[in-house]
């Protein structure tokens, strides 16, 4: 696992001492759940939005669309719409299947971080917006090691 999940997740863990969903919206979409007694549950890796687009203009038959960074999760009419639309769809799907997790796993707590944590928050995520969660817990393990 990388270093950059372990973190994030040191990070909310030591933020409430309780089950934490931390999503880590950046070039890869990461999603790991903690419990309640502290343990990793397990998580997802998904292509990021930077990514996925790449794939639909690069490797679906070149489909020619300009991304539009909007949040509209209804079926499009033009190209550029079915595929701007599909991925907000997408994350759409993702944020409610986060929620459903955190619901089935008791999970209180859902932080958000990365790139495009504002899109996940735009498309419903119900989440503490925590930009520097990587970074928190670097340096609450940084701090722990110099104290040993």
């Amino acid at each position: 696992m990388g270093a950059d999940r372990w973190h994030a997740m040191v990070a909310a863990w030591e933020r409430f001492q309780q089950g934490c969903a931390i999503i880590d919206a950046g070039s890869a979409v990461t999603v790991d759940y903690v419990g309640g007694d502290g343990t990793h549950i397990g998580g997802f890796i998904l292509p990021g939005l930077r990514m996925m687009r790449r794939s639909l203009k690069l490797d679906a038959a070149r489909i020619g669309f300009d991304f539009d960074d909007q949040l509209n999760t209804r079926p499009g009419n033009t190209t550029g719409e079915c595929a701007n639309h599909g991925l907000a769809w997408l994350t759409e799907g993702v944020v409610r299947q986060i929620h459903r997790d955190a619901a089935a796993y008791g999970i209180p707590n859902i932080l958000v971080t990365g790139g495009d944590a504002k899109r996940f928050l735009g498309l419903g995520l119900k989440a503490e917006y925590c930009p520097g969660l990587v970074l928190d817990g670097l340096h609450h393990v940084a701090v722990q090691d110099s104290q040993l």
